[in-house]
């Protein structure tokens, strides 16, 4: 197709955007079955009772979203953990060295 090659690991534009794209496709996947499972547990008495006076939205900001805020915060919480410690790796394989620990000595 007349493309010249790409070296995604050495060329720093590319590796680091293809690291986040490859790290969101991955963990799309399970965010979605646990937001599923969360709406899932919502109980429906509640949209039962919400019918009478309010429309879809207003449904979405009284019922659904406080049934899901703990899974929601759990979630960034545990993102926002993971994003360190993948920040930290990717450092490493850039060459930056990551985040080292001082004062630490492995001995055997």
């Amino acid at each position: 197709m007349g493309w010249t090659p790409v070296d995604v690991l050495t060329n720093a534009s590319v590796f680091r955007p293809m690291l986040i794209v490859t790290e969101i496709w991955k963990s799309t996947g399970y965010g979605a079955i646990i937001y599923l499972a969360a709406l899932a547990n919502i109980n429906q008495e509640l949209y039962e009772a919400a019918i009478d006076g309010a429309g879809r939205w207003r449904q979405m900001w009284n019922v659904t979203l406080p049934g899901v805020r703990d899974v929601f915060e759990v979630g960034n919480s545990a993102a926002f953990a993971v994003g360190k410690w993948w920040r930290a790796q990717v450092g490493r394989v850039e060459g930056g060295g990551g985040t080292e620990r001082s004062g630490s000595s492995t001995s055997c």
